[in-house]
């Protein structure tokens, strides 16, 4: 399989062959296993206090 992607340290587009075993192993590692969760907003600001975060300052 050929895979096209930007290489952002040249800023150069750029071809990659891979096999099919290689090419699905890449995807896999990706997948999570059913009884997790991918966790999207975390960390010091969360977008989910964002409204907050810009009235009352950053958990202050």
């Amino acid at each position: 399989m050929v895979h096209h992607y930007l290489d952002h340290r040249t800023g150069k587009h750029k071809r990659q062959t891979l096999s099919q075993e290689e090419m699905i192993g890449r995807y896999i590692s990706h997948v999570l296993a059913r009884h997790f969760k991918m966790v999207r907003y975390s960390g010091f600001l969360p977008h989910s206090h964002s409204k907050r975060n810009k009235t009352e300052g950053a958990y202050a």
